[in-house]
């Protein structure tokens, strides 16, 4: 498998993973430029989107 189609099997999981609540795989901190806590995103009171106030 090529680095392409790597890239698109990853969002593909990750995106059925954020789709059902799972921590995503493979998340980097940009600042910190390593793996950062990928536990289920969580509504904040009154949103529909993970994460949004």
């Amino acid at each position: 498998m090529g680095e392409r189609e790597a890239l698109i099997e990853l969002f593909l999981d990750n995106l059925t993973r954020r789709a059902e609540g799972l921590p995503l795989r493979d998340v980097v901190g940009k600042r910190r430029g390593h793996v950062v806590d990928s536990s289920p995103p969580r509504l904040c009171e009154g949103s529909t989107f993970p994460g949004k106030h």
